[in-house]
């Protein structure tokens, strides 16, 4: 029989974290769970870290692959998920930490409901203090069951919710196998998950932290320089998918709020030369940005100014 679940980890210079995040898979784990890390060429000793909790433990079924030259978090998520056996995928981030029972508590929900997609919430922590800043909740309601979800409802809240991630659901492998992926560097979960969690038609949702998000100094939310166009292209990728697919509404307008907040904040960064802005990143920063105002934003009563 093969595994239930498949645990995947992008890996990328993340050797600062890596034991406290291998220290996190706790309980007891059944032989239906399989941990895939795969290493995007890391300069740093993560590797050797992996190999030699791999060989100290007997719990997971661990794979670890690597990419001879670095490839993007994008690129080697789609590697992770070729490689993936289980019939469920969980992306996780190392640099992040899991809940001391929640793998238990996935298997637990996958076992009882086989949903196309488990749902839960996730505490922040702040890396420089180790506090706790937030415990955050999902906009749905929490409860042991599965919900169907033919109207898309759960593609809907979940972008008005803003919480797009992929490392607090657990999807269905079979669903989001042949869905394909366009390469793109950075902020590709704002493509991706909404369109993952369109194509499922139920749900089951937990309120209850299982993943442990570090915010760390000079995190993408925070950063004004060229990654900010890629948030750019990403929320307005999802609202073409968003008009075809649901057609005008609440979703859709918010999608383009998102992408005319990134746009005008980059903007405004770029005439004060704010944040990471440098000289020879403003020349081609200011073209993207010029071709994203004339080409890409849709036509309509949401008009730009400045």
């Amino acid at each position: 029989m093969g595994a239930l679940l498949s645990i995947l980890v992008p890996v990328y210079n993340v050797s600062p974290y890596l034991a406290d995040f291998l220290a996190s898979f706790q309980g007891e784990v059944d032989a239906g769970v399989e941990l895939v890390f795969w290493d995007d060429a890391s300069r740093d000793h993560a590797v050797e870290i992996i190999q030699t909790w791999q060989a100290a433990q007997t719990r997971y079924d661990v794979k670890l692959f690597r990419n001879a030259s670095n490839q993007g978090v994008t690129q080697t998520r789609q590697h992770l998920l070729s490689k993936a056996q289980g019939e469920y995928i969980w992306y996780v981030d190392p640099d992040d930490l899991l809940a001391n029972d929640a793998v238990d508590v996935v298997i637990r929900t996958l076992n009882r409901h086989r949903p196309d997609v488990f749902l839960f919430g996730y505490q922040v922590f702040d890396d420089a203090t180790g506090r706790t800043k937030a415990q955050e909740q999902l906009l749905f309601k929490s409860a042991d069951v599965k919900v169907n979800d033919p109207a898309h409802e759960l593609y809907q809240v979940a972008i008005q919710d803003n919480k797009h991630y992929f490392w607090n659901k657990v999807f269905k492998r079979a669903i989001v196998a042949h869905i394909e992926i366009q390469a793109m560097p950075v902020y590709e979960d704002i493509y991706y998950v909404p369109t993952w969690l369109f194509h499922c038609q139920n749900y089951v949702y937990l309120d209850q932290p299982l993943v442990k998000y570090r915010l760390r100094e000079g995190s993408l939310s925070h950063r004004n320089d060229f990654t900010q166009v890629y948030a750019i292209y990403a929320y307005l990728d999802q609202a073409a998918f968003c008009l075809k697919q649901i057609g005008e509404g609440k979703t859709y307008a918010y999608l383009l709020y998102k992408a005319y907040m990134h746009y005008y904040r980059l903007q405004k960064a770029l005439n004060k030369r704010d944040g990471a802005i440098t000289e020879s990143d403003a020349v081609p920063l200011s073209a993207a940005l010029l071709d994203i105002r004339q080409h890409h934003f849709p036509v309509s009563g949401w008009g730009l100014v400045g």
